[in-house]
């Protein structure tokens, strides 16, 4: 039997591999070393933040900047992430991400220098935190989280309060959570007023949220529809008739945006009943010809005059030359636009009936000379200072002083035979409410006002008829009839 020898390797060859193994070995625990430290300098980092309100990928790249560190996320999970509020200085990168994603339904993991975002799932089992009450029995409880018009509303936070245990509701506004009787649900969604809810023996949970109001939520009647003021770019004012305003006793809706409005130029010229409409400037003069601002009434081109002034919602003034965007060259004095008042889905009947009654008085009158005898005397004597002589003689001055003889000798006041104490009096009645498809508004006006120079009186009657009914979830049709007569 022949036996082939063992090849044999050569020395060098042994120490050539060897250096290789080593130089490998060398090289994944120098990487291993690096990435490690990038790791830990990171969490060693002194990152500072300071913001109020904001998105969360806006903190996030905030956090990239001062670390180095890139976030990884789905951009759709980013739809249900709240705002976040946070003050922090010098913190570590563990402890921001804490802070920032409290409160969140998303968790973190870092994987070299990457910071992967995903949605927190907590299982049933690991739900309830803290010391065990053995005298509360947790138990799962459903609900559904609802707006003002029962729409339901996608990513709002269920959470039980003072404890780690949150979720968020589907596109069906439902969800479910882990929850003691004892325990209160806090129920939340961004832009929304925060509802605290003691679970109890409930096990099913419908909840409406209301919406939070501030100055850069209210809305502005802009053109063809309506806007927050926070989306606004040009120069708006809103002036809301409330019952401060509605309480005065104007006659016309132009009277009440005197003082109200930065930048509106109100000047009353005239105080003749039926024809005392305010004259309105915004950008003063712009023009040799009119230069009033083009108002319009619930969308139609119409005066003040033409509206009851109790029948109005709000006042909203555009300034600036934005608005020749929507409405051209009739913009250039500005745009005045009038919402009137309608009624709101699912209200009871609200019946309103107010009155007034006020005199009207010159407000200033001149200190004349009512004695025509005096005012004779005093010609007389002016002419004597010029070197002349006497026009009435003393013995007409008599019968004049006398008044034997009214008609012949009068003295005569002409402002109590021209002005006088005229009376001024309006009713109004108002009808509102709605069912869950249609809401309507009926108003009734009536005034009369006198005017203070006599044989000067108007007569105003006015009808305001709102209508809205839903045909459809994405449909609604409506009418507005407004109708004034003036005698």
């Amino acid at each position: 039997m022949k036996v082939s020898p063992i090849p044999r390797v050569h020395p060098l060859s042994q120490i050539s591999i060897l250096r290789k193994i080593r130089l490998t070995l060398f090289v994944f625990l120098l990487t291993a070393v690096a990435g490690f430290y990038s790791l830990a300098n990171g969490f060693k980092q002194h990152i500072s933040l300071s913001e109020k309100n904001s998105p969360l990928t806006y903190v996030f790249k905030k956090i990239e900047k001062q670390t180095g560190f890139k976030f990884f996320y789905d951009n759709s999970l980013m739809k249900r992430a709240e705002r976040v509020s946070i003050e922090i200085k010098n913190a570590s990168l563990d402890e921001v991400l804490n802070k920032v994603l409290f409160n969140q339904p998303f968790t973190y993991a870092i994987v070299n220098n990457t910071i992967v975002i995903t949605e927190k799932e907590i299982p049933a089992e690991a739900l309830a935190v803290g010391p065990i009450d053995h005298t509360a029995v947790a138990s799962i409880v459903t609900g559904r989280v609802l707006d003002q018009t029962n729409l339901p509303l996608e990513g709002a936070v269920v959470q039980v309060k003072d404890r780690k245990i949150n979720t968020t509701t589907d596109e069906d506004g439902k969800f479910s959570i882990s929850a003691e009787e004892n325990d209160v649900l806090l129920i939340s969604f961004v832009g929304y007023q925060t509802v605290e809810l003691r679970v109890g023996k409930r096990k099913e949970i419908s909840i409406s949220l209301s919406q939070k109001t501030s100055s850069l939520t209210d809305v502005v009647v802009v053109g063809y529809g309506s806007q927050q003021k926070a989306n606004l770019t040009g120069s708006v004012s809103t002036v809301k008739f409330d019952a401060e305003i509605e309480n005065r006793s104007i006659t016309n809706g132009s009277q009440a945006l005197g003082g109200q409005v930065p930048g509106l130029w109100v000047s009353q010229n005239s105080g003749k009943p039926g024809a005392d409409v305010a004259q309105l400037r915004v950008r003063g003069w712009g023009t040799l010809n009119n230069s009033d601002p083009l108002v319009l009434i619930d969308g139609i081109e119409a005066s003040l005059s033409d509206v009851n002034p109790h029948d109005i919602e709000s006042v909203t003034v555009l300034k600036d030359a934005a608005s020749s965007a929507i409405y051209g060259s009739r913009a250039a004095n500005g745009v005045v636009l009038v919402t009137t008042k309608a009624g709101k889905f699912n209200k009871k009947t609200q019946v309103n009936f107010s009155t007034y009654y006020g005199q009207q008085t010159l407000g200033r009158r001149y200190d004349i000379i009512d004695n025509s005898a005096e005012f004779m005397s005093l010609w007389n004597q002016a002419l004597k200072n010029q070197g002349g002589g006497d026009l009435f003689t003393q013995d007409l001055i008599d019968e004049f002083k006398t008044g034997n003889d009214p008609y012949k000798y009068p003295n005569t006041n002409f402002f109590d035979h021209v002005f006088r104490k005229a009376p001024m009096t309006e009713q109004n009645l108002s009808i509102s409410g709605g069912s869950e498809k249609t809401n309507y508004y009926i108003s009734l006006n009536y005034l009369n006002q006198q005017g203070i120079m006599r044989r000067s009186n108007s007569e105003r009657y006015g009808l305001t008829l709102n209508l809205e009914s839903k045909v459809k979830d994405w449909l609604t049709v409506g009418g507005r009839l407004n109708g004034i007569k003036r005698k």
